[in-house]
């Protein structure tokens, strides 16, 4: 898949509480992209990001996604059948896993 971050505006993250996701939904979030993401345990590291601009779900639902969202980045460890994972299919979003 060919994806030139720069061309999209909106990124939800799956499983963001981690230091490498959380560094890179802040350099996201520096660039001016809307971001937003979900994690089962809340952290320290959430909690930083939410208070600059990351919009924070607690819940990992599938309605999280929604169709303004360009770009679903999520960890390795999230199976394929994750509910947030598969609505973000089901709606044609790209996705990526954090290494790609």
């Amino acid at each position: 898949m060919s994806l030139n971050i720069n061309n999209i505006s909106s990124v939800h993250f799956i499983g963001r509480g981690g230091i490498g996701m959380s560094a890179l939904a802040g350099h996201l979030l520096a660039e001016k992209k809307q971001v937003s993401g979900t994690d089962q345990t809340l952290s320290t590291l959430t909690k930083t990001l939410d208070s600059e601009g990351v919009q924070i779900f607690a819940e990992q639902l599938p309605h999280n996604i929604t169709k303004d969202i360009e770009l679903v980045i999520y960890t390795e460890a999230i199976p394929q059948d994750h509910p947030e994972l598969q609505a973000a299919k089901d709606l044609k979003i790209p996705t990526l896993t954090y290494f790609a």
